[in-house]
């Protein structure tokens, strides 16, 4: 079981407002299961503390790997059997957080192979590059963020690519949206934003950081907030 001081903690919730999925309950299907009748899509890393659930960094990776290829139109089915493929075959417990090109490379051999099982010719095209849909969504995924390159395993992503100061990283902030080299949570400087009247001269001057990056904070955050 991994430390929530250096893999992030997440609720559902918290998960679904930073990747802007607008439902709480498909992240809680995927990575809990569906009211003990279906088990989990995804191997999260956490036990359930104190009757809670909760997420790391790692499962936040994957369900954002799950949402992509969801929106492109791969059956849900066909994805938990991937996943469970996945990580038997690769041995790794999060092998959609993984960015190795043998490991990408597998990934696109099991998603051809599952397919084929399941007579799935949605997954089948897109696997066989028909019209390069999987290596965009790869491609697409990897873009905003960075892996460690001895484990392979993502380390940090921009969540919202326009806002390229702000970066989710496990060992800040619980692994919530931080900007800037000093890492402060966009949603404190947020509060204290609202809590100024708009005036972010002086919460710049209180955090002793540059104006620009708490205007992206609170940018950020509208944008959140938007998608919710």
């Amino acid at each position: 079981m991994k430390d929530a001081l250096s893999g992030g903690f997440y609720t559902a919730r918290e998960a679904a407002r930073i990747l802007r999925i607008p439902s709480v309950r498909r992240v809680q299907g995927w990575v809990f299961g569906y009211a003990n009748t279906v088990g989990p899509v995804l191997a999260r890393d956490y036990e359930p503390l104190a009757g809670k659930q909760a997420l790391s960094f790692w499962d936040l990776i994957e369900v954002r790997f799950l949402e992509y290829f969801r929106a492109a139109g791969i059956p849900l089915q066909t994805l938990r059997k991937i996943a469970a493929r996945a990580r038997a075959d690769l041995g790794e417990r999060h092998p959609f957080a993984i960015d190795n090109v043998r490991f990408v490379s597998d990934r696109k051999s099991i998603f051809q192979h599952v397919a084929k099982d399941e007579g799935d010719a949605t997954t089948l095209n897109m696997a066989n590059s028909q019209y390069e849909m999987y290596e965009a969504i790869e491609q697409s995924l990897a873009k905003n963020v960075v892996f460690d390159p001895i484990s392979g395993l993502a380390s940090r992503f921009r969540p919202v690519p326009e806002y390229a100061d702000v970066y989710v990283h496990p060992r800040f902030a619980f692994g919530h949206p931080v900007i800037g080299v000093k890492g402060i949570p966009t949603t404190t400087l947020m509060r204290m934003w609202k809590a100024e009247g708009g005036n972010s001269t002086r919460v710049a001057r209180a955090f002793d950081t540059d104006v620009e990056l708490v205007d992206e904070a609170v940018a950020f955050e509208h944008a959140l907030a938007r998608a919710a």
